[in-house]
């Protein structure tokens, strides 16, 4: 994820670009809850022998990998869009790394973390000491400066993370995949990286990687963090509540 000089973003002011990465985010955390629970699926439908154990070498074997093969795919593509590049128009990482790779942009996350710290501040001492009450205001600067600070020194790291998984090979193939197979019909010519190839699993394993660093930009953006691993755990629950209950009858 080269560092974009895009025309709108270098317009935008600091307030204007934590507000449309905000936008951005609240879109892709959307997205990756229905993929987590659509992961979860194909963990069973693709992934387990308990649906497919169910089925011999028949017609309707070719029906199930054809209907598996399709929802590995769903995957693949709505993990592969969050890692589209960067265009004022796409709900992607590398679109709100750009918005947000900025020192002034940093410089304003850290002065809304200081403003926060205070308004929910409220402080007392016993006996409204004046020497202790002074002491405990000290000490809660002290520890409000530091998660400022921590908060707006996680934004350079953050984006560093996903410019990683960016050019990673995983990433990389998938897209290559997506690219020539799902979302066109391309020519084998027209793959970036032919030297490398996606595989089965590849999906979930990009999923899982995106997830923390879409975690870490919410809470950069938007003072804001989600329970993914309660998210994780509905969705599996969820997944084996319909297909543990499935039986196969295969008619040819």
């Amino acid at each position: 994820m080269a560092k974009s000089s895009a025309q709108w973003v270098a317009r935008m002011s600091a307030e204007e670009r934590l507000a449309a990465a905000d936008t951005k985010i609240q879109r892709m955390l959307d997205l990756c809850i229905e993929l987590v629970h659509l992961h979860e699926c194909n963990k069973i439908v693709a992934y387990e022998n308990r649906l497919k154990g169910q089925i011999p070498r028949s017609f309707a074997g070719v029906s199930y990998r054809v209907f598996s093969k399709a929802l590995v795919q769903r995957e693949l593509i709505g993990v592969c869009t969050l890692w589209d590049s960067v265009r004022e128009d796409r709900n992607s990482i590398p679109t709100v790394c750009t918005l947000l790779d900025s020192e002034d942009v940093r410089d304003e996350v850290l002065d809304r973390k200081r403003k926060a710290a205070l308004m929910g501040r409220h402080l007392s001492a016993q006996g409204d000491d004046p020497e202790l009450l002074a002491w405990v205001t000290a000490v809660s600067d002290r520890d409000n400066e530091e998660r400022a600070v921590q908060r707006a020194n996680l934004l350079p790291s953050v984006v560093e993370r996903a410019r990683e998984l960016e050019r990673s090979d995983i990433m990389k193939a998938a897209r290559d995949f997506r690219d020539l197979h799902l979302a066109h019909n391309l020519a084998d010519s027209a793959k970036k990286s032919p030297e490398l190839s996606a595989r089965y699993g590849d999906e979930g394993r990009i999923l899982e990687a995106s997830i923390p660093i879409l975690q870490d930009l919410n809470l950069v953006a938007r003072s804001s963090s989600y329970d993914w691993s309660g998210t994780w755990r509905i969705a599996r629950r969820n997944a084996e509540a319909l297909w543990y209950g499935c039986t196969f009858e295969v008619l040819e």
